[in-house]
């Protein structure tokens, strides 16, 4: 399916053709789905456009709390690039990070002028809905907009995924269910805070699992090419 990006009035949209023949094309822009038609006439070239499918959900908002200065991710996914520093200036609608979610990428915006203060994810690393991004130093909180409320698109009986490590605990677990792609350390070796332990497939895209904390590894309880279930452990790790 090919994609096409585009600039319209300020305004970013992002077109993809799901099915084209001699007639006519389907063409999905931002999750509205288009019906357009050639007309065969030698003086008007131009397609014939109707809406004929109805219009799917808005996406979730972007999660801002200006009081702390933090943006949360809006849906689970993984970091696909950063495209900021920290101690860049930042202006209202600067794109500071790309977000990969259901085969789509969406960018995660300044909302108001400031300077980036702190980036807590990596390129590659996989987010979970909620999960503070970036940082930011707003110039004027007292004049900023009410902070927007996270829409799930999730259904209540969905549970939350847990972080790769959980509280109280330096053992690895899986974030999200998936498959074990490549183990990246062994029993006995020392590892730092953040370093990435495990390469994990899930829904089509792979992802690093990282550690939470310094330690040195105990056991290694997966393998290459194993099923895992999030919140299962996958590395025991001692002092």
């Amino acid at each position: 399916m090919k994609k096409y990006k585009m600039k319209i009035n300020g305004e970013k949209y992002e077109a993809k053709i799901i099915s084209f023949d001699s007639e006519a094309a389907k063409v999905d822009v931002n999750g509205n789905i288009f019906l357009v038609e050639f007309e065969d006439n030698d003086q008007n070239h131009i397609p014939k456009i109707s809406r004929t499918y109805k219009e799917s959900p808005g996406a979730p908002q972007l999660a801002v709390e200006y009081a702390d200065g933090t943006i949360k991710a809006p849906i689970p996914g993984v970091i696909a690039s950063i495209m900021k520093k920290v101690g860049d200036r930042l202006e209202k609608g600067d794109t500071i990070l790309t977000l990969e979610a259901m085969k789509m990428e969406s960018d995660i915006e300044a909302p108001a002028c400031g300077v980036l203060e702190e980036i807590l994810v990596k390129e590659k690393s996989p987010v979970h809905e909620g999960d503070v991004l970036v940082k930011i130093k707003f110039d004027a909180i007292e004049h900023a907009p009410a902070p927007k409320q996270v829409t799930s698109q999730r259904s209540q009986s969905t549970p939350t995924p847990e972080p790769a490590q959980m509280a109280g605990s330096s053992d690895v677990v899986a974030p999200i269910p998936g498959t074990i792609m490549e183990v990246l350390v062994k029993a006995g070796d020392r590892v730092d805070a953040d370093q990435a332990v495990i390469i994990l497939e899930a829904m089509k895209m792979e992802s690093e699992v990282s550690t939470t904390y310094a330690g040195t590894v105990k056991k290694v309880l997966i393998s290459k090419g194993q099923a895992v279930q999030e919140g299962e452990v996958l590395i025991e790790l001692g002092d």
